[in-house]
């Protein structure tokens, strides 16, 4: 019971140790990213309390995945409302907050894509099972289009960016097909 214990208090130490490696400047900044991650959550919150302020899209597809079976993939996009310049103009609405879901056989994977106000990316979240049963998670806090910090340290937070473009022009297509435009 007791190598119970100190097992458990050192799985706990070793969890916390990365984000406690932290330069107190990426400290600040990761509460500052959360500060705007917080309010894109109360915004969602929001949208579905009152239906008629919601500015969201889904997408649901279901596919065959060559040796993985069939696979469903789930993508929402959360978007500011579009604006209109001096022109009169309407400018393409922005995301700030993307989610997506998808298996790989029976893995299973999620993401979330925060975007700042300017459209640049600040904060990818992934997570997913791991092969031995377990689940793997890494967040990456951006900050002129370079990682910031990553939680727990390592891995290669670029590979995700152009993930960010990805889920722009996926927007921008729905848009495109909502005005009959191509």
């Amino acid at each position: 019971m007791n190598f119970r214990i100190h097992s458990i208090a050192l799985a706990l130490a070793l969890a916390a140790a990365p984000a406690l490696a932290q330069t107190p400047q990426q400290q600040d900044y990761i509460k500052q990213v959360r500060a705007v991650y917080n309010k894109a959550q109360d915004s969602i919150k929001q949208g579905k309390a009152e239906p008629q302020a919601k500015n969201e899209v889904t997408f649901k597809a279901t596919y065959m995945q060559p040796g993985a079976g069939q696979t469903q993939h789930t993508v929402e996009l959360f978007f500011r409302t579009p604006q209109v310049d001096e022109d009169g103009r309407t400018m393409p609405a922005q995301p700030y907050l993307a989610r997506e879901s998808f298996n790989v056989a029976a893995r299973k994977f999620y993401r979330e894509y925060l975007w700042g106000d300017a459209g640049e990316p600040l904060f990818f979240y992934t997570r997913h099972d791991t092969f031995d049963k377990g689940k793997a998670e890494q967040r990456y806090y951006y900050r002129g289009g370079e990682v910031a910090a990553a939680v727990p340290e390592g891995g290669d937070g670029m590979l995700h960016l152009p993930q960010f473009e990805r889920m722009k022009a996926l927007l921008h297509s729905v848009q495109a097909l909502q005005q009959g435009g191509d």
